[in-house]
């Protein structure tokens, strides 16, 4: 995580909102295209009721970001707060298609089946987030137990 994003979720713990979006601001004015940045700002701005410009940001961060399921999650979100379910799910099937491995849509369409009163897509939602957690966490094991073997290999081939 990039420093100045951890110094800005210090300050939003401390509830220092307009503190938080100011830094990000001034970082954003010499690193105009950081999608990162811009995505954070955009949370700020929906954070702090201002959808039309957090919606801008995401937007923006779209077209640059490496990491568009999570952008397209906040562009859900919004379609969420402002009480249509059925376009944050259009945004959480992009999202998903995006990043077949990230849980948070899942997690999120889950929330905008329940709005919508379907709660057995909202289970089978939730169901699909706990494997995607479940497989996550399988393949970090198998990644840890792999490197362990390399460090293992190089190691009898550095004694022999």
């Amino acid at each position: 995580m990039k420093p100045v994003l951890s110094r800005t979720i210090a300050l939003l713990r401390t509830g220092d909102v307009e503190k938080a979006e100011a830094l990000l601001q001034a970082r954003l004015s010499s690193e105009r295209n950081d999608p990162a940045l811009t995505n954070a700002l955009g949370v700020l701005r929906a954070f702090s009721g201002r959808y039309d410009e957090a919606r801008e940001l995401f937007e923006a961060s779209l077209l640059t970001s490496r990491n568009k399921a999570k952008v397209l999650c906040n562009l859900g979100n919004l379609c969420l707060v402002n009480n249509d379910p059925e376009g944050a799910l259009r945004y959480y099937a992009q999202a998903m298609e995006a990043s077949f491995m990230a849980p948070e849509p899942r997690y999120n369409a889950a929330r905008a089946y329940q709005e919508m009163g379907q709660f057995e897509k909202a289970l089978q939602a939730i169901l699909d987030y706990d494997d995607c957690r479940a497989f996550q966490r399988r393949l970090g094991i198998i990644t840890f137990l792999t490197g362990l073997l390399a460090i293992a290999y190089v190691a009898a081939l550095i004694l022999h």
